[in-house]
């Protein structure tokens, strides 16, 4: 079984940038969820109140007594009284009625608290109080009419019965809304960046336990320069060179391997790499052995009438010269690939190269099984994978390492081309900056 390109499961770090990649994602579902929090605050759902008054023992009536209080207050009587007392039209009456006999609630005596307490729940705080402060004021009144000598023993709390709301207040809503809002937008950006997974930090690159290397190219929306000859991007190929090469002094490797997993613009990476290495001195081979998709010859402007594929017709090939310390050996397509790279002709062409120049480049399809076939037969000394954010998929990525034998994967190095186009806020920046001179010219 082969050992898996990585550890399972994502880093903190990454999740957390993750989060701020999609934060507008995020800043979205919130005005989303605000908008959602006033519609239903205002069209979907009434305020409800609930008013709570007592009936007071103050004169020591007995327990048995006072446990009759209940009762009348729940009574027909008591009620037909209480609608009369709020002054609802007759005709209205029966159902208000019924209305209040379903809503309120009365509590028993309480031999602890001397009270009996009465609640009743309506969509208008007015209505509330005005139903528990009429039912109280008849309760009290039918029960002295049965007790007449029990006046003034009995009497309706003393502080004003006012009504709460109930549920949820409307802050708690807008904050729930807004922050459901905040979860979801998260949600659905990571959760996307993770089910369709690309390199997107650096951190992803770190995963892999190999060298590894990053270059910004800081573009931003609106930028024409094509990014091979943008001054980010050349001098990122300079500092890798210099990354590359304190491992290659480590690993005493002579012959670099570059496949290309990113976008197709970066396929002559590894030209650039032996240009820079050419400008100081260092004698340098491009050899292409993209035998699908050659671009090497197109970037050097060179005929592939002479291309490194001859060498089956038994032909003796010399490397073309660019210039000074630089030199290449083309190639044209060709139907058989890992035939053509198995081919002792071209290990022999490889191997003799080798001794001649100070660095060679190998060009390698990004097809995962045929840089294996290069390293079984000790004809690259390391292996360069360029990769894209946002351009390379990881699982690409780990199949291609995957594919490789245990004991070459020490002889890997990442980089990573960052060319996504950033948002730039300079005008906002520039509006707030004056938006506070203006405000402290009128203070002055």
């Amino acid at each position: 079984m082969k050992k898996k390109a990585r550890q399972d499961g994502v880093a903190l770090i990454t999740l957390w940038k993750m989060f701020l990649k999609n934060v507008f994602s995020v800043f979205y579902f919130m005005i989303v969820g605000l908008i959602l929090a006033v519609i239903y605050t205002q069209f979907l759902v009434k305020p409800s109140f609930v008013a709570t008054g007592n009936i007071e023992n103050v004169g020591a009536v007995n327990t048995a007594l006072m446990q009759t209080m209940p009762m009348i207050a729940k009574e027909q009587q008591t009620l037909e009284k209480v609608v009369e007392k709020m002054n609802v039209p007759v005709v209205e009456q029966a159902k208000k009625i019924e209305e209040i006999n379903t809503k309120l609630v009365v509590n028993n005596y309480s031999a602890t608290t001397l009270k009996v307490t009465i609640s009743y729940k309506s969509t208008a705080k007015n209505e509330a109080e005005l139903v528990v402060n009429c039912v109280i004021e008849v309760s009290i009144e039918r029960f002295i009419e049965r007790n007449p000598a029990l006046e003034d023993k009995v009497k309706k709390q003393s502080n004003p019965i006012v009504a709460r709301p109930t549920g949820l207040s409307n802050r708690a809503i807008y904050i729930g809304f807004i922050g459901l809002g905040v979860v979801f937008g998260a949600v659905v950006g990571i959760a996307g960046d993770l089910i369709n997974r690309h390199i997107l930090f650096a951190e992803d690159l770190k995963e892999y336990g190999v060298p590894c290397n990053v270059i910004n190219l800081n573009q931003k929306k609106g930028d024409v320069i094509p990014p091979l000859e943008t001054e980010e991007f050349l001098k990122g190929t300079i500092v890798l060179q210099d990354q590359l090469e304190g491992v290659i002094r480590d690993k005493k490797a002579r012959v670099i391997g570059v496949a290309n997993l990113g976008y197709d613009t970066y396929e002559v990476l590894s030209a650039v790499l032996a240009e820079n290495l050419s400008k100081v001195g260092l004698k340098t081979l491009v050899i292409d052995l993209d035998l699908e998709h050659p671009r090497i010859h197109a970037f050097y402007n060179v005929d592939t009438a002479i291309n490194i594929t001859n060498i089956l017709n038994d032909e003796v090939i010399k490397p073309l010269k660019i210039k000074n310390n630089l030199e290449v050996l083309p190639t044209t397509t060709y139907a058989y690939p890992a035939h053509f790279l198995k081919d002792e002709r071209l290990h022999k062409l490889i191997r003799e190269n080798a001794l001649k120049y100070d660095y060679v480049f190998v060009n390698i399809p990004i097809v995962d099984y045929y840089a294996p076939i290069l390293f079984n037969f000790d004809l690259i000394d390391m292996l360069l994978i360029n990769t894209s954010f946002e351009g390379t998929k990881m699982k690409k990525l780990d199949a291609y390492i995957e594919n490789l034998e245990i004991e070459h994967r020490s002889k890997l190095f990442l980089n990573g081309i960052d060319s996504r186009a950033k948002r730039d806020f300079t005008k906002i920046k520039e509006k707030i900056k004056a938006l506070f001179k203006r405000k402290n010219k009128k203070d002055e």
